[in-house]
């Protein structure tokens, strides 16, 4: 919440991938308080292959860390390319 705050508009992609992790996780946490575990209800089974079950909170929370390395990794190439102009002047 601090992040998104301070951050406000000037860092768009890392407001959408912290409200992302956020929202996954007080969905994974209301289901513990709820039932007492997490409900799981996507499976999908390929016949050879049986991926581990998940749900909506836990694909929110993928997609939001992500998008945080997604972030990461554009800063830095940001960061280079900014340099790289800054020696050329």
């Amino acid at each position: 919440m601090y992040s998104l705050q301070k951050n406000s508009i000037k860092k768009h992609l890392e407001n959408i991938a912290f409200s992302l992790v956020l929202a996954g996780a007080l969905g994974n946490l209301l289901d513990r308080l709820m039932f007492g575990y997490v409900v799981d209800f996507l499976d999908f089974n390929l016949g050879f292959y049986r991926w581990p079950t998940f749900n909506i909170a836990d694909i929110s929370i993928f997609i939001g860390a992500a998008l945080l390395i997604l972030e990461s990794v554009l800063h830095v190439a940001r960061e280079e390319n900014k340099d790289e102009h800054n020696k050329r002047k």
